[in-house]
């Protein structure tokens, strides 16, 4: 999906972890050191927000 400047690509892999990469226009990856997200997730009907930190490269972590 787009988040601004950015495309954002969300990535569940069936365990808590959570990932988000970026990249630009041109799918090129963005270094994610000093970006703040946050992710919404609906779980069992119910809408959980929890917050996702830099990790190496274009990737932001967190935990659902």
């Amino acid at each position: 999906m787009d988040a601004g400047k950015y495309h954002a690509e969300l990535v569940v892999d069936g365990t808590t972890t959570v990932a988000l990469f970026l990249s630009d226009a041109d799918d090129r990856p963005i270094a994610a050191t000093g970006v703040k997200a946050n992710a919404i997730l609906v779980i069992d009907g119910k809408s959980q927000r929890f917050p996702l930190a830099p990790a190496e490269g274009a990737k932001l972590v967190g935990t659902a």
